[in-house]
C-alpha cells in the first residue's frame, strides 16, 4: 500500500457486471447520500462479465489520497470446510 492509504467501510450505491463500474457510498467520510466510482485498476474481466458487488453490500475499500483520487476494492474470499482442513485452520 502507498503511504497515507486509508481505509473504509463503503456501502455499494451501485453495480454493473456488464461494464465493472462500482459506485459507493462512504458514509463516516463522505456521507450517505454521495457516491463515488471504485478504480478497475487491479480488477479485470472475467469470462461471462465483471465480478461485482451488489447493490447494498458493505464493502471496504482503500483510498489512495485525501483528494479521493483512486478508490480501491479490497476484496476479500471466504475459505470453505475443504479450505480448512487442507490449510490447517480451524472455524
Amino acid at each position: 500500500m502507498y503511504n497515507g492509504m486509508q481505509m473504509y467501510r463503503a456501502i455499494v450505491t451501485a453495480s454493473s457486471s456488464t461494464t465493472g463500474s462500482i459506485y459507493v457510498a462512504i458514509p463516516s467520510v463522505l456521507g450517505a447520500n454521495t457516491s463515488i466510482a471504485i478504480s478497475t485498476i487491479g480488477r479485470s474481466e472475467k469470462g461471462n462479465g465483471w465480478n461485482v458487488p451488489d447493490v447494498g453490500d458493505q464493502i471496504i475499500v482503500a483510498v489512495e489520497d485525501d483528494k479521493f483520487s483512486n478508490v480501491f476494492w479490497l476484496k476479500t474470499s471466504i475459505l470453505n470446510k475443504t479450505d480448512l482442513v487442507y490449510y490447517g485452520g480451524s472455524a
